[in-house]
């Protein structure tokens, strides 16, 4: 399979520190990551690197970050917002935030959320 495509900074959030190392992942209904190097969905690693999985974050500064969103089916996704403590992306790195919504191809709308047990 190849390597996603993206659409540019869909993704917004704030992190007071604009010198970490943020990046994003997305997961499915199924909870699955994705892995962008190869694109597909897969099991969460259990240990280890998430160099296939990561996704770049970009500061505007003054605190406010984008992420790019996988050009991927409309659907129902997670996207996890992680600080990268070492020189790699890590399962270990800290999860900052997250977001639920939906993907409709184009952007990203977290105030469509699923009623709670729907697994779309």
């Amino acid at each position: 399979m190849a390597a996603d495509t993206y659409i540019n900074n869909v993704v917004q959030y704030n992190h007071s520190n604009d010198t970490d190392t943020l990046y994003g992942v997305v997961r499915n209904a199924s909870k699955q990551i994705r892995d962008v190097e190869n694109g597909n969905f897969e099991s969460y690693p259990a240990s280890g690197s998430l160099d296939n999985y990561d996704i770049s974050a970009t500061t505007a500064s003054g605190g406010l970050w984008s992420g790019d969103f996988p050009n991927i089916g409309s659907g129902f996704y997670i996207y996890q917002i992680r600080i990268r403590a070492g020189a790699t992306p890590d399962v270990s790195d800290d999860v900052v935030g997250a977001s639920k919504g939906y993907w409709n191809g184009s952007s990203f709308d977290s105030s469509v959320v699923p009623f709670q047990g729907h697994n779309s």
